[in-house]
């Protein structure tokens, strides 16, 4: 009977498949049949505590896997929607916009150009109990683009509330006071209300819509307006569902200086809203380093009157080592992320970032050595952490990358998608996950340089204690492999999701010995 005991104990040990790093439990799926190399990609933990996996790719539309509580595959099906045509998506002019979950359903928003035609948006909903196709619809059309201006769709989700909305932003609309829309929607897809951004007062000419977020039954809207080659003025607005209106006032965010991009956070533990804003005197908001600034400004989400502001500089951290042709030891960087911790203060994360061109083309992306700066509820600094890294992505990734993939999907490019920071603000502490060579600790310490990372076939995945680290490369092996193994394992950070409540990080891990196998996991933190 003890015998038995035993078999039944190993057999279940087996298939739950724990496995342990230096101080995470992971728990791992049976194998991919295929590693997931183009299209787009993203892993959703469901309110069931299921999870499910969905690659999007032109040629079988979408592929969606979910596994149970225990980690059991229940469902591997493919769904075909077909956007009023046969079917078939390009890469070239299709974007995600959006990807979340709902429920039981995976709620995807695709952005299309058709021929001929204005882009389209449309809305595929898949329900995870069967990996069958529940809806798909043409929600919204864009005016046709001009030949230098282009115009865009923003959409964004409350995962709390279920409630979302999309952004209409027609740059070609003549009127100025029609040019940016906003639509709002409950969390069963009924239309709750919509209007048109227009201030009431202040000096604007035309509007660009920056950014917004959902909180419960409002809409919190950033909308730009550049007044001239160098000045420009921004506006902030709530819709609430109930109201046909935005109640819209003006801000200062650091004098004339224009609005590039910008992250909007909840902070439950204050109540208020925080934006990260990149700033930036250029005529070119998106492509030219060298050129943001940026500052983080708390409001209340009811009066939007401001609070607390901070305008961000440089990091003083020491580099002494060389990266990126850096030897004068000091350390400039853009913020590439913003978070919202537990406890109520935010984490700022900066990366280095360069540019390999061709002419005007961006043949690829640089980004360098991360820092951690985290503040007080009140913006007051309290730490700042360097992760040293250096990463070579194909084209030109846009600024605030690792905040786009969370909201939207992850593009599937070469090995671009195993090259993102990753933040995780955990139970005990936060952490940095990102992929790296072992040798680049003792390159450091011996020659005072630090390897590109190009390909990440010999890599593995690393973490970073924020709260803990007391040097430049503090950094635990997330799988707990020794330094001389050649067992490489890393994971795809950029499609992973972090549940709060479980503490729980869900990802992709590829295992390149063996005949390369990919993998979830489940990583408790």
């Amino acid at each position: 009977m003890r015998s038995i005991n035993f078999l039944i104990f190993v057999f279940l040990l087996l298939n739950i498949a724990p496995v342990f790093s230096q101080n995470f439990d992971i728990q791992e799926s049976e194998p991919l049949k295929e590693e997931p190399v183009v299209g787009w990609l993203k892993i959703f933990q469901l309110s069931d505590g299921k999870t499910a996996l969905l690659h999007i790719t032109e040629r079988d539309g979408f592929h969606v896997w979910v596994y149970s509580k225990e980690r059991k595959l229940l469902v591997d099906k493919f769904a075909k929607p077909q956007f009023n045509s046969k079917g078939r998506l390009e890469l070239r002019t299709t974007e995600i916009l959006s990807a979340f979950d709902q429920g039981d359903e995976l709620v995807t928003f695709l952005s299309i150009e058709e021929k001929k035609q204005p882009t389209s948006l449309y809305r595929v909903i898949i329900d995870t109990n069967d990996g069958k196709l529940k809806s798909e619809e043409l929600v919204a059309k864009l005016q046709p683009n001009s030949k230098k201006v282009k115009n865009k769709f923003l959409v964004r989700h409350d995962d709390k509330s279920g409630n979302y909305a999309i952004g209409l932003y027609n740059a070609t609309e003549f009127s100025k006071n029609k040019q940016v829309q906003l639509v709002f929607y409950d969390a069963n897809h009924t239309k709750m209300t919509e209007a048109y951004f227009i201030p009431t007062s202040g000096e604007y000419k035309a509007l660009r819509l920056v950014e917004f977020m959902v909180l419960d039954n409002q809409v919190i809207a950033l909308v730009g307006s550049d007044l001239e080659k160098n000045k420009g003025t921004v506006f902030i607005g709530s819709l609430k569902s109930d109201h046909d209106f935005f109640y819209v006032k003006e801000k200062d965010f650091n004098g004339d200086q224009k609005l590039a991009e910008a992250v909007l956070k909840y902070n439950p533990q204050e109540k208020f809203i925080v934006a990260l804003s990149l700033l930036t005197y250029a005529p070119d908001l998106n492509s030219v380093y060298g050129l943001y600034s940026s500052n983080l400004t708390v409001f209340d989400p009811e009066s939007l009157s401001t609070k607390y502001v901070k305008d961000l500089d440089n990091p003083s951290v020491e580099v002494n080592y060389e990266s990126f042709a850096n030897t004068d030891h000091k350390y400039e960087g853009v913020p590439s992320d913003f978070h919202v911790n537990s406890d109520g203060t935010y984490s700022v994360i900066y990366e280095r970032r360069f540019y390999r061109l061709k002419g005007s083309v961006v043949l690829a992306s640089l980004l360098g050595d991360a820092v951690v700066s985290t503040f007080s509820p009140e913006l007051r600094l309290q730490k700042e952490t360097l992760v040293p890294k250096s990463h070579s992505l194909q084209g030109d990734i846009s600024v605030l990358i690792h905040n786009d993939v969370r909201n939207e999907a992850t593009k599937l490019l070469g090995s671009n998608q195993y090259k993102f920071l990753s933040y995780v603000n955990g139970a005990e502490s936060n952490y940095l996950l990102y992929n790296d060579v072992f040798s680049n600790g003792e390159k450091i310490k011996e020659s005072g340089k630090l390897a590109l990372i190009s390909g990440v076939s010999a890599t593995d995945a690393f973490y970073v204690d924020i709260n803990k680290a007391a040097n430049n490369y503090d950094r635990t092996a997330l799988f707990g492999k020794k330094a001389e193994s050649r067992d490489y394992q890393f994971g795809m950070f950029s499609v992973a999701d972090y549940d709060q409540e479980s503490h729980t990080y869900a990802t992709l891990r590829l295992n390149a010995h063996d005949g390369k196998t990919i993998q979830v996991i489940w990583v408790k933190i």
